[in-house]
């Protein structure tokens, strides 16, 4: 009895290592945690301009510095965020792109033959920390709708609870 304790005991502990030390694993299992089917390259709905000929999640990473969050409008995915973007300069960001089904953006973008969401998992030191999520649409394009949206689909109001020119002004004093 105790070595077969023992043993379910030690299988749990490797599981859980591995979980935390993969953080593409990891990202898989939160999406999945929140009820989103990730969708395979191989499925009709999976967009054209995301596709890769490795057939693996697209992963990229950068240094989060000051100049870096507001080259390319970065600092828009901040805004969809529960956490502040300064507490990581100099961190390496880690992005994870994820391609899902039953997410809050299909619902509310329902009207416009949403097929998928693009999501964009950010990690840093191996946490997931957020990430964005963009409606997806006729294969080839991204709905916008003014930017991106948060993990869950929540606009830069909602998650900030002031609109989105309050956030910004606010944003910039506090990263310069």
């Amino acid at each position: 009895m105790n070595k077969k304790i023992l043993t379910l005991v030690s299988c749990i502990i490797i599981i859980l290592l591995v979980i935390n030390y993969n953080p593409k694993l990891k990202c898989r299992l939160y999406l999945m945690s929140k009820g989103y089917k990730i969708l395979s390259q191989e499925d009709k709905d999976y967009p054209n301009f995301l596709k890769t000929t490795d057939k693996c999640t697209i992963h990229y990473t950068y240094k989060l510095t000051k100049e870096s969050i507001c080259k390319n409008l970065n600092y828009r995915s901040w805004a969809v965020q529960k956490v502040e973007a300064k507490k990581y300069l100099g961190k390496t960001i880690h992005i994870y792109i994820f391609v899902v089904k039953n997410h809050p953006l299909e619902e509310k973008f329902k009207d416009e033959n949403v097929t998928s969401v693009g999501i964009d998992i950010i990690v840093v030191n191996n946490k997931i920390i957020g990430g964005t999520s963009n409606a997806l649409y006729d294969n080839d394009h991204m709905k916008m709708g003014g930017g991106p949206y948060s993990l869950d689909g929540k606009t830069p109001q909602e998650i900030n609870e002031m609109d989105y020119t309050q956030w910004l002004n606010n944003f910039k004093s506090t990263i310069n």
